[in-house]
C-alpha cells in the first residue's frame, strides 16, 4: 500500500502586517470536513476510457489541501485531476512550507512518503508560509527538496509553482519593514531560478489574481480560497499543468 498524507488544516494567515498562524473552526454539522491527520488522502483514477493513468502528487500547504467551510471534493488539485484524468495523490499539509513548520511537519518531511508512492509527476505549490523567513534560507531548503525528489524519482517529472498570494495579502510590510510585494517577487524569482538550473518546469501563479475582485473568491479570513476561488485556480492552472505534463510524456 502506498503511504499518503492527509490534507490538513490551516496555513499561517497574512493579516495586515502579519503572517502568523491562525485557525478557523469548521462547522459541526458535517458540511465541511477534512480527513483526520494520518488518514489516506483522496485519490481519483483516470477518466473513463483513458489509456493510461498519470499519478500526480501534490505537495503544498492549505491552499492546495483546502481549508475552512468549503467542499473538499472540489479543491483545485482534485478539479484539475478529474478534468485531465490524473490520479490525484495528496501530500499537502496546512501551515507548512520549505522552511515553515506545522509542528514537526515541513515539505522535506513529506518527501519520503512521496518517494514511496512513486508518482509520475510531483507538483510543488508552496512558499506562502515562508514569506517571514530569510529567502536565502528558503532557497536552500527548496533546493534540497527538489534535489531529493530528483534523486529518488529520476524518471518522474517535477513541476514547481510559485506561492499563492491574492492581492490583499501583498499589501503592507513585514514586521522588519520589508514590503511584502518585494519579498514575494524575490521568492518567485528565486524559485524560478532553481527550476531553470534543474531543467524543471516552473509556473508563475502571480497572474492568477491580478486585476481581479477577489471578494467572492476568498473566505472571510482573507487568505484561503472558497470553492469559487478553487474553481478559478483550477481554471488557470489546469491547462498549464496539462501542457507541462504532456511535454514530458
Amino acid at each position: 500500500m502506498r503511504t499518503r498524507l492527509a490534507a490538513a488544516l490551516l496555513i499561517p494567515a497574512l493579516a495586515l502586517m502579519s503572517l502568523t498562524s491562525c485557525t478557523t473552526d469548521l462547522p459541526d454539522d458535517g458540511t465541511a470536513t477534512v480527513p483526520p491527520a494520518g488518514s489516506p488522502a483522496p485519490t481519483t483514477d483516470a477518466s473513463p476510457g483513458s489509456e493510461q493513468t498519470i499519478a500526480v502528487a501534490f505537495l503544498g500547504d492549505s491552499i492546495t489541501s483546502g481549508f475552512g467551510d468549503i467542499d473538499y471534493g472540489n479543491i483545485w488539485p482534485l478539479i484539475v485531476s478529474r478534468e485531465y484524468g490524473f490520479q490525484f495523490e495528496q501530500f499537502s499539509v496546512a501551515g507548512t512550507g520549505y522552511v515553515a513548520v506545522n509542528e514537526s511537519n515541513d515539505f522535506a518531511s513529506r518527501v519520503p512518503a512521496i518517494l514511496e508512492a512513486e508518482p509520475d509527476v510531483v507538483v510543488i505549490a508552496g512558499g506562502t508560509n515562508d514569506v517571514f523567513y530569510p529567502q536565502e534560507q528558503v532557497k536552500t531548503a527548496a533546493a534540497d527538496v527538489l534535489d531529493t525528489l530528483r534523486e529518488g524519482l529520476p524518471d518522474a517529472q517535477i513541476v514547481l509553482m510559485s506561492a499563492f498570494f491574492q492581492p490583499a495579502l501583498i499589501e503592507g510590510s513585514l514586521p522588519d519593514g520589508r514590503p511584502i510585494a518585494d519579498v514575494v517577487d524575490e521568492q518567485t524569482s528565486m524559485l524560478e531560478q532553481l527550476a531553470e538550473e534543474r531543467d524543471i518546469r516552473f509556473i508563475d501563479t502571480r497572474p492568477l489574481f491580478e486585476g481581479r475582485d477577489t471578494s467572492g473568491l476568498i473566505l472571510p479570513d482573507g487568505v484561503h480560497p472558497n470553492n469559487a476561488g478553487h474553481e478559478l485556480i483550477a481554471e488557470y492552472l489546469g491547462p498549464l499543468l496539462a501542457e507541462a505534463i504532456a511535454v514530458e510524456q
